[in-house]
């Protein structure tokens, strides 16, 4: 089974809400749980932490991570830790919570099997104009 965390920038309402929505949708051919990283450790833990954890349990992480050069200095936290990494990216100025609920929503079947196809370390970029995959 697919685990999916959501880091510390993202809103744990968010991963309640698709944990809920999943735990619902029992004839995907993908069953995956959704978590907070909070529900595993304090909000203001470390990034190493929190990818070393998430190695270990073979997670995907949802971020929000605000520009690409924050994701390319983790880089060597995701290969070192064998995290998959799903990145949120806003096409507005700002990050806007309806255009995360509806990109997820819309691309999460998608997402599923996407990850569960490509070997680790990975990062999508996620918008609400659809996915793509960036290098590491």
């Amino acid at each position: 089974m697919l685990l999916f965390i959501f880091d510390n920038q993202g809103s744990p309402r968010l991963a309640t809400g698709l944990r809920i929505l999943e735990e619902g949708n029992d004839r995907s051919p993908l069953q995956c749980e959704v978590r907070h990283i909070r529900e595993y450790m304090p909000g203001d833990s470390e990034d190493e932490v929190v990818y070393k954890f998430a190695g270990q349990k073979d997670a995907i992480v949802i971020t929000y991570d605000r520009d690409f050069k924050e994701i390319s200095q983790k880089a060597r936290l995701y290969k070192k830790n064998k995290v998959g990494v799903l990145y949120f990216r806003s096409t507005k100025n700002s990050l806007r919570y309806w255009d995360l609920v509806v990109s997820f929503i819309t691309q999460w079947e998608e997402l599923k099997k996407l990850v569960s196809e490509t070997a680790k370390p990975f990062v999508f970029e996620i918008s609400l104009r659809g996915i793509r995959k960036i290098e590491l």
